[in-house]
């Protein structure tokens, strides 16, 4: 799966869709090998996971998120 880097505001999206602020960023980030995310245009990953990609997987566990549910949280926080 080809993808890129997310661009800062994507990034800034992400983190707010999914809740992760200064008080937790680096729990999560260790989690997901430093943060290393990746997208292409339709879900989001953490490099290095691409064969997870459409496979259920507990949520602390999980390595990827589609566009519409980071869109569906944002709309829940706002």
């Amino acid at each position: 799966m080809e993808g890129r880097p997310l661009l800062p505001n994507e990034l800034e999206l992400f983190k707010k869709a999914l809740g992760i602020g200064p008080h937790n960023f680096w729990r999560w980030s260790s989690r997901t090998r430093n943060f290393k995310l990746l997208t292409d245009g339709k879900v989001v990953w953490v490099e290095g996971t691409e064969e997870n990609i459409g496979k259920s997987m507990p949520v602390h566990e999980a390595t990827w998120w589609s566009w519409e549910l980071i869109r569906e949280k944002l709309k829940d926080i706002s």
